[in-house]
Parts: C-alpha cells; sequence; structure tokens
C-alpha cells in the first residue's frame, strides 16, 4: 500500500519575475500575497519511506500532478514485482484525499492496476 498527498508552500520569490514553479494559486496558508509552489509525495505503507517526489507549478492541481505520476508509479510496482520475483503482479493500493479525484482519473488508476482507498467530504455526492 502506498500513501499519496499534495501540498504547497509560500515563497518569497518576487511577483515581478517570471518563473515556471513559482506561481500564484490556492495557497494552503490562505496567503494571496505570495507565489506558491506545489510538491508531492509518495510514501510507502512501512516506515514511510519516500518512493517518488514531484515539485509542480503553484497553480496546478492535485489530479493533473497524480495523472502525471502514473507512469512513474506503475514503473515502481513493475521493478517491485521484479525484485520480489513475483509471477503475478501484487496488489496496488494506493491511498489518497479527495482533492486528487476525478472520473478520468479513477478511470485510469484502474487501467494502471491501482486499487484506491480515497477520503471524500460529506459535501461530495454522486448526484
Amino acid at each position: 500500500m502506498l500513501a499519496f498527498d499534495t501540498t504547497n508552500f509560500d515563497t518569497p520569490i518576487a511577483t515581478t519575475t517570471p518563473g515556471e514553479l513559482a506561481r500564484r494559486g490556492r495557497a494552503k496558508s490562505k496567503r494571496s500575497d505570495l507565489r506558491v509552489v506545489g510538491l508531492a509525495a509518495l510514501v510507502s505503507e512501512t516506515g514511510n519511506v519516500p518512493l517518488l517526489h514531484r515539485t509542480y507549478p503553484g497553480n496546478g492541481s492535485d489530479r493533473t500532478v497524480l495523472a502525471e505520476c502514473l507512469n512513474a508509479l506503475g514503473k515502481l510496482y513493475d521493478a517491485s514485482d521484479n525484485a520480489e520475483e513475483r509471477t503475478r503482479p501484487s496488489c496496488r493500493t494506493l491511498v489518497r484525499d479527495g482533492g486528487s479525484w476525478s472520473e478520468q482519473l479513477e478511470l485510469d488508476l484502474g487501467v494502471a492496476g491501482c486499487y484506491t482507498l480515497i477520503s471524500l467530504p460529506l459535501s461530495h455526492s454522486a448526484s
């Protein structure tokens, strides 16, 4: 089982300089006067060992960064299966929060062979 989460952090990079990473976005700190940088991390269930990380522009979305990580995630699972000399793929479960939910992403995770556990707020309904 793997856990995936994203966060962002403020940066004092001048707002008059161009940049690809530090962008105006929805800062978790609620500061609108600073640019933010996003950080995604994938850790193992045992020992919380970081397996993959990705920085992304502060105006990016959690869904997009997870979708972009699926290829690397698949390679990670395959390497684990090969190292353990498994004849069948291992059970692949990804734990994440509701910020990375979308119908398309659910389909993509299924194609990648991942089961998923997700926490959604009560306000999220299948209407």
